[in-house]
């Protein structure tokens, strides 16, 4: 049996393998088990007993003494006993001593298989719980297949993976390539663990500033929020927990110093540092830049804002293909509608004339009020759009009550305009 040059292979073991020594050890005695196991039946009991200290290593098959046999992989009779111990009982378990040698050269092999495979089973173990715990990090992996699914990566022996929708849209990947990505997820497979890596995810973003940005790595900036359209261009709400340090200008840097190496690094991604608000109007409005903002009406039950803009600046505020409407809308958490300075006023509008009835009008006669309700017009928003020959058209209302119809809404329509320039 093994000698104490045994033990410092178990020694060796553990540390090439990143394992416990004591896992091992353990491995090493199953394996032994398995050999006596494989000869006499599933069933055998096996006792392995190992002295660090002799460097002893003995292997015993326990069997028990019975009247009759029903298992002959642990059971034997008193007659079978004798031949190594002359005086049993019933009931009584004997211990045979057996050497590995006796099981010649393929249990050898047996040993080496079981022992190995349950340090590679105890390895994976390792490596799951150890990027497990590393979910939400950056790390570099060398690329060392790209397909079209994806792109396979190697992190000292474990495999990581890269889905073709978490590759920054534009930029080339090759083989050989050494890259960073966010520990996104960790999946167990056959083979062992696999990394699911991400370039796109918001949070490499936010790590990737906390590992360029000193102020923000110290937590004197907080980044409250990220949002991203990967490749194009992304939000960020920074917060200062001091006064005296501008959160935006320490992101960004003196001329974009230091968001640059992070533009970089996303291919090219523009960025946008904004300024968190506990104000929900100024936060969308600042979300919304560079478009200067006219008005916010925020309607705090449905988590909505609507946000009132300038006609010119409309173009800046929903950006191309709508990309800054989209990601001021995921960066606030609020639900933004967008309306021009001239959308606005029509909907006051209208508002205040579909509240104005006809009937509650002074200055329109009560036998053209009762007209247009038999025609169905009971509020003046009824009238938009109508003519003096729509009006005419109505039973009973000719064309001085027409004219007199049209210059009651015009009144109105003028009124409610200056009470709009008033506010």
């Amino acid at each position: 049996m093994p000698t104490l040059e045994m033990w410092n292979l178990f020694t060796d073991i553990a540390r090439e393998r990143g394992v416990e020594k004591g896992y091992v050890i353990d491995t090493f005695k199953t394996s032994l088990a398995s050999v006596v196991k494989k000869k006499f039946g599933k069933t055998a009991e096996v006792e392995v007993e190992m002295s660090e200290e002799t460097g002893e290593i003995k292997m015993y098959r326990i069997m028990t003494v019975v009247r009759a046999v029903v298992d002959s992989a642990f059971e034997f009779t008193k007659e079978e006993a004798k031949q190594y111990k002359k005086r049993t009982k019933f009931g009584e378990k004997i211990k045979i001593e057996y050497s590995l040698e006796e099981f010649g050269r393929n249990a050898i092999i047996l040993v080496k298989q079981v022992l190995f495979q349950g340090i590679r089973q105890k390895e994976k173990e390792i490596n799951f719980e150890k990027f497990r715990e590393k979910i939400g990090e950056i790390i570099n992996a060398t690329v060392t297949q790209v397909t079209s699914k994806g792109v396979y990566l190697n992190l000292t022996n474990v495999e990581a993976f890269i889905s073709k929708n978490d590759i920054i849209p534009g930029e080339k990947v090759y083989q050989g390539n050494n890259i960073r990505a966010l520990i996104k997820d960790v999946e167990q497979t056959p083979r062992g663990p696999r990394v699911i890596l991400s370039r796109t995810h918001p949070n490499y973003l936010k790590k990737l500033l906390e590992a360029e940005i000193p102020e923000v790595y110290e937590k004197i900036v907080e980044i409250i929020a990220v949002a991203r359209d990967p490749g194009n261009r992304s939000k960020v709400a920074v917060y200062s927990n001091d006064d005296k340090i501008d959160p935006v200008g320490a992101c960004v840097g003196v001329r974009g110093s230091r968001i640059q190496s992070i533009v970089r690094e996303l291919n090219g991604e523009n960025i946008d540092v904004i300024q968190w608000s506990v104000d929900s109007g100024l936060f969308v409005s600042r979300a919304l830049s560079p478009a200067k903002i006219y008005k916010t009406i925020i309607t705090e039950e449905e988590k909505k804002i609507t946000v009132i803009i300038p006609e010119e600046q409309l173009s800046l505020a929903i950006g191309k293909n709508g990309v800054n409407t989209r990601l001021a809308n995921k960066l606030t958490g609020w639900s933004i509608d967008i309306l021009s300075k001239e959308e606005y006023k029509k909907h006051i509008e209208e508002t205040k004339l579909a509240q104005l009835t006809i009937r509650d009008y002074k200055k329109l006669s009560k036998g053209i009020k009762d007209k247009l309700e038999r025609a169905g017009y009971f509020t003046f928003q009824n009238l938009e759009e109508l003519v003096e020959e729509d009006l005419i058209k109505i039973p009973g209302i000719g064309k001085s009550g027409a004219q007199k119809i049209l210059k009651a809404y015009e009144k109105i329509t003028k009124q409610i305009e200056e009470e709009e320039k008033s506010e």
